[in-house]
């Protein structure tokens, strides 16, 4: 395991002080919605890590790992749709054999694999925080796009759109100190971590 430098954590906290913000001006927020985001963002994280530490155990390829992911997460479904009751909604549902209903589910579960696949390798490739910071930017982009095509009824806070626009650009930073420690290398990054903990003593 390596110790993030203060940099990489200083954007971490600027998102965060940027989300606090947005969710001080948020006119149609819930706390329930807060905590189900929260919890989303957190075991998106942890499966991540834990995705990546399957594949250097294992040495298995991404379409491995999710193929075992997929297995061990088919009990779940599987007692939840009996739980809820659900095969005899989805055998009544009307479109069910409709062939545009059937192409548009089969693309979905395709770009759903596809999906999947790409943030695995991503996760490997860069890191599970990477991933999730990526991640968590885009659905920036996505809500100030909402803010701007699909205005809220209650108006446009501010306070709401100036925390969205600092978790975005502390996203960009994070992209930005990303990208300079790949182009130094993990030794030019063990240097300056050494150079700056020198300086902080």
């Amino acid at each position: 395991n390596k110790a993030a430098p203060l940099s990489i954590w200083a954007s971490v906290m600027m998102m965060l002080g940027g989300a606090a913000v947005a969710a001080t001006g948020d006119r149609e927020g819930h706390l329930r919605g807060y905590l189900q985001v929260s919890l989303n963002c957190l075991s998106s994280a942890l499966y991540l890590r834990a995705v990546t530490q399957v594949k250097r155990e294992t040495g298995m390829a991404e379409s491995g790992v999710l193929f075992l992911t997929n297995l061990c997460t088919l009990p779940m479904v599987l007692l939840s749709m009996a739980y809820f009751n659900e095969a005899p909604q989805v055998a009544a549902f009307e479109h069910l054999r409709d062939p545009y209903f059937l192409a548009s589910l089969c693309t979905s579960a395709l770009l759903a694999g596809l999906l999947n696949y790409l943030v695995f390798l991503s996760a490997t490739v860069n890191s599970p925080l990477t991933t999730s910071i990526t991640g968590q930017a885009k659905n920036v982009v996505g809500s100030l796009g909402g803010f701007l095509f699909f205005p809220s009824r209650h108006g446009q806070s501010p306070t709401h759109i100036l925390g969205c626009v600092i978790g975005l650009c502390a996203s960009v930073w994070y992209a930005l100190l990303k990208m300079a420690e790949r182009r130094l290398g993990p030794k030019d990054v063990a240097k300056d971590k050494a150079v700056a903990k020198d300086k902080a003593l």
